[in-house]
């Protein structure tokens, strides 16, 4: 018999073995590959982050080059609706690309300052 967290990751698992938090995780782990090859390869000041504001809305991952928030990213399973905490968040770093990835996703929208994309895609692209 299964404990609860087993359990709970087993109904979460999809038919390649992957559970919803191993999609956090690959995400993370490929964006740090993106920023290290950035610094090591072009000597960009590039670092990987979170936001979090005093309310407790939260972003799973902030880009930085040098000073500057370029890029605010979520990370989703499936869920297609703009995350609530883009809306507090967004305004802060107004220049900063808002990047909602979704792993199983129909078709990539835009939104007003967001882009809601496949996450398999849109990560294929990165430098490294």
């Amino acid at each position: 018999m299964l404990d609860g967290v087993q359990a709970d990751r087993w109904r979460g698992q999809c038919a390649n073995g992957l559970v919803r938090e191993d999609v956090l995780e690959l995400v993370a782990v490929m964006l740090l590959k993106h920023v290290h090859f950035l610094q090591d390869s072009a000597a960009k000041p590039v670092d990987l982050q979170y936001v979090r504001t005093k309310e407790g809305a939260e972003i799973d991952f902030a880009l930085s080059d040098g000073n500057a928030l370029t890029h605010l990213i979520e990370c989703k399973w499936a869920d297609s609706d703009p995350y609530p905490a883009f809306n507090k968040i967004r305004p802060m770093w107004p220049n900063a690309q808002a990047v909602q990835l979704v792993r199983h996703l129909r078709n990539d929208e835009q939104r007003i300052g967001l882009s809601i994309v496949r996450a398999a895609p849109w990560l294929a692209r990165l430098a490294a």
